[in-house]
């Protein structure tokens, strides 16, 4: 009886991309980072993010990409809320610009099954 054994994150990481640094290269570009930092600094803290997060980002970055990226979203959500709510989607417009991946996709969710109603 064979044991498959699963490919570590950081194997994943070197197989698809040589390094982790040329996959912290490709995300610096797309994720967002945080007021007054400078590329340099954002890119030291994502070298020491673990693989497994990194390839979660990457994953999330690919689906808001797939979407239309983080302005279709925004726009979406703001869509959505004037079904349900139209003052809430001016006032919360500014404020999803600014979230992460991940977030604004759960955003998304949430805004289309509230509409749906």
């Amino acid at each position: 009886m064979e044991i498959k054994m699963s490919i570590s994150p950081l194997k994943r990481v070197q197989e698809k991309f040589s390094s982790k640094e040329k996959l912290v290269d490709q995300l610096t570009g797309k994720l967002l980072s945080q007021d007054g930092e400078s590329k340099a600094d954002f890119k030291d803290r994502l070298l020491k993010v673990p693989s497994s997060k990194l390839l979660k980002l990457l994953k999330a970055e690919a689906r808001l990409e797939k979407l239309g990226g983080r302005d279709a979203i925004v726009t979406k959500i703001k869509e959505n809320y004037s079904k349900f709510s139209p003052k809430l989607a001016d006032n919360f417009f500014d404020k999803y610009q600014k979230f992460s991946s991940g977030k604004l996709m759960e955003a998304l969710k949430a805004t289309q099954k509230k509409a749906n109603r």
